[in-house]
């Protein structure tokens, strides 16, 4: 039995006309065409460099090169993507140009278009000059190489992909004749090159719809919800793997993932965010308490939020005991605070509890930025989140407040704000001033029940 189904298999295999070229990490797949004779038009190779995955390259009719490759990180909306901050340096970095002695590129153009089967497209083309050096000392280098470039940007699963491409720049005939006005104008040999490619590319994980990324009112597996700006989402499980694995280690949503990114997906650097976190304790985390009637509780948040921004532990101390906590930012560089600024503090009242939102000035990598941070507490769990503003992003600072303004906490009966007596007794108690407290009332009832004894006293004296 199992010899005739391996020799079916080998029949299958040797009956098929193409030949599919594929890399496990990619989700891209190359089905090349086989001739007659069953030979391959193109030869490939499975690249073992950063971000360039598969090569493909030829000599007949026109010698090409080809370049496949992804970036892992999140899906990108490339239908809004703002072709204007096409900047050579945004360039560079975009198509995955290393800066090769020797290379002159000419003037960048970049458009968009849909392209089949890659969907939503940006397409970048550019001349270059590929200059050598001499073989032998003493000889004459041989001439410079004009090149025509074409690099192609569309959205997969959990990332974006490219395929680049570069042929000879074909002769100038001056006796070509122009096409008639209206007349499409015949393929170059660059489009015919990247039509043959693009005829075999198989995408193993297409881009999501829209219906699966979450935006809008977004609702959070470890208990929250709030309101994205328009066009912004937060990351899928998988984006989110990408960046941080770690998960809530006890209370109610023990196991569920601690970190959560949200961000403006037309923004292809990723910069265009805001993070929440979870952080668990074994007893009550940072309580909230309006800073007029404590302001050692602002401190403590303060405190916080310094640390926090910071990529460091804090410590929870409750009834002589104490805790250290870790709580995770994510693939954020740290944000230095001084130690003596208190910004702007804001209490939200959520209803049955309330929350922080801070505004402070920073340092990070040397800039001055701008962060806002927001927090509130449930069960035993806290739940920070922060954005960080350059110069120039004062629109981030207002997309953050207003979502976190939104936020609610799933089930408030459920899952309570856990404070202290006194700190429920302050929060309930409308005045803080201390000579207005409710405790001294006890001091005239004391009085007043001492009246009967001293009279008793009194009488019985003698």
């Amino acid at each position: 039995m199992t010899l005739p189904a391996l020799i079916s298999v080998l029949n299958i295999a040797a009956a098929q006309d193409f030949l599919e070229v594929k890399n496990d990490e990619i989700p891209i797949t190359l089905k090349l065409p086989r001739d007659e004779q069953g030979g391959i038009g193109w030869q490939w190779a499975l690249m073992p460099e950063p971000e360039v995955d598969i090569s493909l390259s030829r000599y007949e009719p026109v010698p090409a090169l080809f370049a496949l490759g992804w970036t892992e990180d999140f899906q990108p909306d490339l239908e809004r993507f703002d072709l204007e901050v096409l900047s050579p340096e945004f360039f560079s970095e975009l198509t995955h140009l290393d800066d090769s002695e020797g290379v002159t590129l000419g003037e960048i153009t970049a458009r968009r278009e849909e392209v089949a089967p890659l969907g939503t497209t940006l397409i970048i083309e550019f001349d270059s000059t590929q200059a050598f050096e001499a073989q032998v000392e003493g000889e004459e280098p041989p001439p410079p190489l004009a090149l025509k470039n074409r690099v192609m940007y569309f959205e997969v699963e959990a990332g974006f992909a490219f395929i680049s491409g570069l042929i000879p720049a074909p002769e100038v005939d001056e006796d070509e004749v122009p096409p008639d006005a209206g007349e499409e104008p015949a393929p170059s040999p660059l489009d015919e090159a990247f039509a043959e490619v693009l005829s075999t590319v198989n995408i193993v994980k297409p881009a999501l719809t829209d219906d699966d990324l979450p935006g809008g009112d977004y609702t959070s597996d470890n208990g929250y919800t709030l309101t994205l700006p328009e066009h912004w989402r937060g990351l899928t499980a998988r984006e989110m793997s990408i960046i941080s694995t770690s998960r809530i280690s006890e209370g109610p949503y023990e196991g569920y993932r601690a970190l959560q990114v949200f961000l403006d997906p037309a923004d292809l650097d990723g910069q265009q965010k805001f993070t929440c976190g979870v952080y668990s304790t074994e007893s009550r985390p940072v309580e909230v308490l309006d800073p007029a009637k404590s302001s050692q509780h602002a401190e403590n948040y303060r405190t916080q939020a310094r640390v926090l921004l910071k990529g460091g532990s804090f410590k929870i101390s409750s009834g002589g005991t104490g805790e250290t906590v870790k709580a995770e930012i994510g693939a954020t560089a740290p944000v230095e605070i001084d130690p003596d600024a208190t910004g702007r503090l804001d209490v939200i009242d959520l209803g049955d509890r309330d929350a922080y939102l801070w505004h402070i000035n920073g340092m990070q990598s040397g800039e001055q930025v701008q962060a806002a941070t927001y927090y509130t507490a449930y069960d035993n769990l806290g739940l920070n989140c922060f954005v960080i503003a350059g110069e120039g992003e004062e629109h981030l600072l207002t997309a953050f407040e207003d979502s976190v303004r939104s936020l609610k906490v799933i089930d408030p009966e459920v899952h309570p704000m856990v404070l202290s007596f006194m700190s429920s007794y302050r929060r309930w108690w409308p005045y803080a001033h201390p000579a207005l407290q409710l405790y001294w009332l006890i001091f005239p009832l004391f009085l007043l029940a001492m009246v009967p004894m001293l009279r008793d006293w009194w009488e019985t004296r003698g």
